[in-house]
């Protein structure tokens, strides 16, 4: 993962979440936690049980109601049916309740199974299972009388209800009454004219209230109140006084601490990470601690799901109510979503915001690249062979359009309208074998940041005049921002409205529009970066960081010719469509035989401008004299050149020559001409390998053996040993016994001891030694001295440092008595004199 300041910032933001989180854990009794969705299972086993609490209540009523109208009193066989679609279900049995005591008014008997009734269903719809056994039952001529609460009961439209009544009811010789108006369709015809015009007092009774019901939901947003399903990351929390219609506390909404770090966990996973969108939703999927998707009722992410999370604008901190409106589609019987040109009321909210705007934008700018997902996917061996990381930036200049995958399994890519020609005036004659085209691109966008003083010098220039420009905001840039943004907005709007009459019209419409939201996105993520840059300080980086970016960058390029893992291929896709400036244009070149023509590509690079902005977080103008004219010739390459490409890609990891060799199955001097046949390509000087070979750490294949022993030398070193008698010790060299003092001391970064500190420290060492009580003898044999060379070494330190020199006759004493002249006792193991 290259690390960049958007990088930095995600993590710190999903860090924060989990820490406050731990917090609110530890100090919460656990109470306002966020409900998770219920199951599928769970919804159905409530319907269930409603529907038998429901029918079982009907039952109760028929009973009491045949107990005061028997079928023999009754004038004639009557049917109900009633219908709710809202959360007070138990309005079903209130209605029939009603239409049982007009139907004893009126002298009609309704059996039991003459009881028509539906659940949760809304009036617009025409397939209802109530519905359905109610006509059947008329196709049947089952009643004569059919009893209703409302006209809304039957359908919300007017025209609906009253072609129900005229052709299914009346034309059949059914009567129908409905109870809360009053009307009979046995009165006369007047009831056609109340039929009508109470259908269209109920409908629009239905717009009034949808209207009341938009605006008091438009007022909760303007509060900060929950009035409808929260996204992911956010949760509601009471507020004491306030209660709703059905007597709940009210809530205002708040972050979710715990889901809130899985938003920007999922923002992290594309933007930085970059997997894919179906990654991401795997990725969640796989993890029990996931939460679920918001009314998800089986708890599954998809790619959809995952998608809507990822363009969720209220992650920034904008809520907005009524994006999209329903429309009920009567042919299919549904409702379809339609987004509005402009939401009916947007509220922005600072203590919402999970995600930084930058950030946020640069994900839709990202997810407005992405290509199309049509076309088999290849498996196994014909992944490498039919790569799809160049899909789309590869194009034809004569035809102007993208090369397309063909010949066999689609292994190559060509130009269909240069198919029509003849062979001998085709533009491009020769066919892009895709996996070259692969190592060919990405190996020349790698070439790019190979690190030189003056690119490193420009890019820390661009990164210095970013940073000044910044504390010097410059208000006309923003302005012109701000008209591009307009412009960009009224051109979408004015497509989106008038898409085209024909089929080919509205296809262009739909490649235009893609192409205006793209830079709309583009735009508004450089205002974003551009009013997020006044508020915060940029870091120039260093020598160093820009390298280190550098190399990263290439190693991701590099890598990415023979990955076969989705993440890397889509960093990698991601980095060429930053650094090109248009598409790659290809170019016929050699002779248009078979085997002797190649195509070449050419593009034009900018390099310095998303190096800036992966360092500082902050977008520079690409300015043209930084633009460089990429030449990739698509041949295949010779078998010394591959070798060298790979031997001089481990030469850079720091590996030695009989190293590189063996990895090859090469001798050395073949690994060396390997080296120099890669500089000679490029017209390069050729490296000094002894001058290399001086800068590496590792110098040798194996550990040495001055290295190995070390350790023990430095003790018996410390002990007084000279390097003699350290060799015979170690079996080794004194010269080597030299090296190990030297290495033990420089990796420590210790000044190595010198032969006069070691003679003074066991010179020191004897004399303290004599000072207890010692006698010459023994500490000459323990210091591997003579008695007379110790003695005359010690009068010349003792000259040296203007000290008295020693009387080691007094000092000696009586030996046999093993006592010493100055008083001491001698040690029980010294020898006598």
């Amino acid at each position: 993962m290259i690390s960049t300041p958007m990088t930095e910032k995600l993590l710190a933001i999903e860090l924060s979440f989990e820490e406050a989180e731990k917090l609110r854990s530890a100090t919460s009794d656990g109470k306002g936690m966020r409900k998770k969705p219920r199951s599928k299972a769970a919804i159905q086993k409530e319907q269930e049980v409603l529907e038998t609490k429901t029918k079982s209540d009907i039952n109760l009523l028929i009973e009491e109601y045949h107990a005061i109208l028997p079928r023999s009193s009754a004038k004639a066989i009557g049917s109900i049916y009633a219908r709710y679609s809202s959360r007070f279900q138990s309005s079903i049995v209130d209605q029939v309740r009603e239409l049982l005591a007009r139907a004893v008014t009126e002298g009609i008997f309704v059996p039991q199974e003459m009881v028509f009734y539906d659940l949760a269903v809304r009036g617009w719809k025409d397939r209802r299972p109530g519905l359905s056994q109610l006509r059947l039952a008329i196709d049947n001529k089952e009643f004569k009388t059919l009893l209703l609460f409302s006209t809304s009961r039957l359908y919300r439209r007017s025209y609906k209800a009253m072609e129900f009544v005229e052709e299914r009811l009346v034309g059949r010789g059914i009567r129908a009454i409905f109870v809360s108006s009053n009307l009979d369709t046995e009165d006369g015809e007047n009831w056609r004219s109340m039929l009508q015009m109470l259908g269209v007092f109920d409908e629009s009774m239905v717009h009034m209230m949808a209207a009341q019901i938009q605006s008091a939901h438009v007022g909760l947003l303007k509060k900060g109140m929950v009035f409808t399903t929260l996204p992911l990351g956010f949760t509601g929390e009471d507020v004491a006084g306030e209660l709703t219609r059905l007597k709940r506390p009210r809530q205002r909404i708040i972050v979710d601490l715990l889901t809130a770090a899985w938003v920007v966990r999922i923002f992290r996973w594309y933007l930085v990470d970059g997997l894919s969108i179906d990654a991401i939703a795997r990725e969640l999927n796989d993890d029990p601690e996931a939460p679920a998707p918001p009314k998800s009722i089986n708890e599954t992410w998809t790619r959809v799901s995952a998608r809507r999370a990822l363009t969720n604008e209220a992650y920034r901190g904008l809520l907005a109510y009524g994006r999209k409106k329903s429309v009920w589609s009567h042919e299919k019987d549904y409702v379809r979503q339609i987004e509005r040109d402009e939401p009916i009321e947007v509220v922005h909210f600072e203590h919402l915001q999970l995600i930084p705007d930058d950030c946020w934008y640069e994900v839709q700018r990202l997810i407005g690249l992405e290509v199309s997902r049509s076309g088999r996917k290849a498996e196994g061996s014909d992944r490498k062979k039919r790569p799809r990381l160049l899909r789309g930036l590869i194009h034809c200049p004569e035809h102007g359009r993208q090369m397309v995958a063909g010949g066999v399994n689609g292994r190559v890519l060509l130009c269909p309208l240069c198919r029509a020609f003849k062979a001998d005036k085709r533009p491009l004659y020769t066919h892009l074998n895709r996996e070259l085209a692969l190592r060919v691109t990405c190996g020349g966008f790698a070439s790019l940041f190979e690190p030189n003083a003056d690119l490193v010098d420009t890019i820390a220039a661009a990164c210095e005049r970013r940073a000044r420009s910044v504390a010097q905001p410059d208000t006309e840039s923003r302005q012109r921002l701000i008209e591009r943004i307009e412009g960009l907005r009224i051109r979408i709007d004015f497509n989106r409205r008038d898409p085209g009459e024909t089929e080919a019209e509205r296809q262009e419409t739909h490649l235009l529009l893609r192409e205006l939201r793209h830079s709309h996105n583009e735009a508004l993520a450089a205002l974003s970066e551009y009013e997020a840059a006044q508020n915060q300080q940029i870091a120039v980086p260093s020598e160093q960081e820009v390298i280190s970016m550098l190399d990263e960058l290439r190693a991701t390029l590099l890598d990415a010719r023979d990955a076969e893992d989705d993440q890397q291929l889509r960093l990698a896709r991601r980095l060429i469509e930053d650094l090109m400036s248009g598409n790659i244009l290809l170019y016929q070149q050699g002779e248009r035989r078979q085997g002797h023509g190649w195509l070449q590509g050419r593009v034009q690079v900018k390099v310095v401008a998303p190096i800036v902005k992966r360092l500082t977080g902050v977008s520079i103008e690409d300015s043209p004299d930084d633009r460089i004219d990429l030449v990739l010739d698509y041949k295949k390459p010779k078998l010394i050149d591959e070798q060298a490409e790979t031997a001089k890609r481990l030469w850079d990891q720091g590996l030695l020559h009989v190293e590189i060799a063996r990895q090859l199955n090469r001798n050395p001097p073949y690994v060396t001409k390997l080296i120099q046949h890669w500089h000679d390509s490029r017209d390069l000087p050729r490296p000094n390998n002894k001058k290399r070979r001086k800068s590496l750490k590792n110098k040798q294949q194996r550990t040495p053996l001055y290295k190995q022993i070390a350790n023990h030398v430095q003790e018996l070193m410390e002990a007084g040993h000279s390097n003699l008698e350290i060799a015979r010790q170690t079996k080794t060299s004194d010269t080597n016994v030299a090296e190990a003092i030297r290495w033990w001391h420089k990796t420590r970064e210790l000044p190595a001891p010198t032969a006069a500190d070691r003679r003074n420290q066991k010179l020191r060492r004897a004399m303290s030694m004599l000072d207890g009580g010692a006698l010459l003898t023994d500490v000459a044999n323990e210091l591997d001295y003579s008695a007379r060379g110790l003695k005359l070494a010690l009068d010349k330190h003792a000259e040296d440092n203007g000290d008295l020199k020693m009387d080691f006759r007094s000092r000696r004493g009586n030996a046999k008595s093993r006592a010493s002249a100055n008083g001491k006792a001698l040690p029980a193991d010294s020898d006598t004199a």
